[in-house]
C-alpha cells in the first residue's frame, strides 16, 4: 500500500509542476534588458522636460515606439515577453539584475 501512495504522490506532484520554460518567441533576455533600461531613461527624460501641454505618458509613448523600433521588436512581442517575466519571479529578478548592470556600466 505504501509504494502505491508514494507513486500517487509523485504523479500528483508531476501533474502540478509548473513548466517555466521560456517560450522561444520571447524577446532575448539581453535585448529585453536593454529595452527596459532605455525605457527607464526615457521616462526620466520625459519627466524632466515635459511641458504643461503634454502628459508624461503622451511623451513617453513616442519614446517607447522608437526604442522598440531600434531593437526591432514589436509591441506585442514585448508585451508577451514582459507578461512571461511577471509570471516567473526568478527570471524577472535575473532580468532586473541585468538592467542594473547595464545601468552601472553607463554611469559616468
Amino acid at each position: 500500500m505504501r509504494p502505491l501512495l508514494i507513486i500517487i504522490c509523485v504523479m500528483i506532484f508531476a501533474a502540478c509542476a509548473k513548466d517555466n520554460a521560456e517560450p522561444a518567441s520571447n524577446v532575448p533576455r539581453a535585448t529585453m534588458a536593454n529595452i527596459i533600461y532605455d525605457m527607464q531613461k526615457a521616462k526620466a527624460i520625459v519627466a524632466i522636460v515635459k511641458d504643461s501641454s503634454n502628459s508624461v505618458e503622451t511623451g513617453l509613448e513616442a519614446y517607447r515606439t522608437d526604442i522598440l523600433r531600434h531593437y526591432n521588436v514589436n509591441q506585442s512581442a514585448f508585451d508577451s515577453t514582459w507578461a512571461w517575466y511577471l509570471l516567473n519571479e526568478n527570471e524577472l529578478d535575473s532580468l532586473l539584475k541585468m538592467v542594473e548592470r547595464i545601468s552601472a556600466k553607463t554611469k559616468p
